[in-house]
């Protein structure tokens, strides 16, 4: 199980993403989205209860706030 574990999936917004995170939750951890479409990350992170932050991965500075973000979550 996974009831310990938080993981911060990055381009979660649809398709592998979300399957990921709905993999993580099925099994007790918490899954955080991390994308830069804000609209698909939303509704994704919302109909499942998930955190999530608009970030794109290729800019160091918006990934790590992102992290910092899951973290606090």
């Amino acid at each position: 199980m996974l009831s310990d574990i938080k993981v911060v999936i990055v381009g979660a917004g649809g398709g592998i993403g979300t399957s990921l995170c709905e993999q993580i939750a099925s099994h007790g951890g918490k899954a955080y989205l991390v994308g830069r479409n804000v609209e698909k990350l939303r509704a994704v992170a919302e109909s499942h209860s998930w955190g999530w932050c608009a970030a794109d991965a290729s800019d160091w500075e918006q990934l790590d706030r992102a992290v910092a973000a899951a973290d606090e979550a």
